[in-house]
């Protein structure tokens, strides 16, 4: 999610997450009448990745035309093809976790169909971002549990639906890893690329790596391309992009707020005699104090 919401800062476009078109969809419903028949929180996704891809051709397309009508020279003709080059190339970011081939089925049939309506330009690149622990194969993703957890639960209440302190973060991710589908030759032949990334890699890094996988791929405005090429400049790009991106997970921390502590005290030590209870009291409410550093936790004032 992190990495699909840095892209879009990178190089615009829209990003859709399902469970964000899934809450926007229910907040919308708060305010009519209930319906029978309401639609299930994946067919509005894939509804949703369907609209994207339709308004991307249509901005790209209605780029094209304007520039096309401005052209009277050979000479402003190509300088103008390459600026329009540059205005049709739009981004749509799928951002799920994509671990079945029924996901990625359905997805990529989504995409085609948004691309397929009456008057679009039949002209989309689908790529796969594959997500992989160095020391993972195809057939095991066994050693991304750790990384995936630990990212996890740093995120704290920065989800939208999964609330780690309520789960276990580590059979959520081996459950997934268990159930995963490869792709495999067959399916890989349905993309127009695949990028294998090293999942370890800071955030900065990540986001460096796929740009450089698409630029190779020649999937970039040349504008971008050339702009990577740039140490400096674009190190300054990557870091606002990635720190727009956890703008995101800041914002669904604030939606929570501190109701009530859990007190732990260590009554076998208290019972036989070996900690005061005032002291195990004064010990536990001062841990509550101090928890100011955990993401909005709100510390127990005096």
């Amino acid at each position: 999610s992190t990495l699909a919401r840095a892209l879009r800062a990178y190089l615009g476009g829209e990003w859709v997450n399902q469970d964000e078109v899934a809450a926007a969809y229910q907040q919308q419903q708060q305010t009519k009448r209930p319906r029978r028949g309401t639609p299930s929180p994946k067919l509005l996704f894939l509804r949703a990745l369907e609209e994207a891809v339709a308004r991307g051709l249509t901005t790209a397309s209605g780029g094209a035309k304007e520039q096309r009508g401005n052209v009277d020279q050979v000479g402003v003709l190509e300088e103008d093809t390459e600026k329009q080059d540059e205005e049709a190339v739009q981004f749509v970011f799928v951002d799920k976790i994509n671990t079945l081939k029924q996901h990625r089925s359905e997805i990529r049939e989504a995409l085609k169909l948004g691309s397929s309506r009456p008057g679009m330009i039949d002209a989309i690149r689908i790529v796969l971002v594959d997500l992989v622990h160095p020391e993972d194969t195809n057939e095991s993703g066994f050693s991304c549990i750790p990384t995936c957890t630990e990212r996890i639960t740093q995120r704290s209440l920065g989800h939208l639906t999964f609330l780690p302190q309520a789960s276990s973060v580590a059979n959520v991710i081996t459950n997934a890893v268990k159930s995963l589908e490869a792709v495999d030759d067959e399916e890989s032949c349905e993309y127009d690329a695949i990028l294998s990334l090293n999942l370890t890699l800071p955030p900065e890094k990540l986001l460096e790596e796929t740009l450089q996988g698409l630029k190779a791929k020649g999937f970039l405005p040349k504008s971008i391309a050339t702009s990577l090429e740039s140490e400096m400049g674009s190190r300054v790009k990557l870091e606002a992009a990635v720190e727009d991106a956890g703008k995101y997970e800041k914002e669904l921390m604030n939606n929570w707020k501190t109701l009530s502590w859990v007190v732990k005290l260590s009554w076998d030590q208290i019972l036989t005699g070996n900690l005061r209870l005032l002291d195990a009291l004064s010990t536990a409410l001062e841990s509550c104090r101090s928890m100011d550093k955990l993401p909005n936790f709100s510390p127990m004032s005096e």
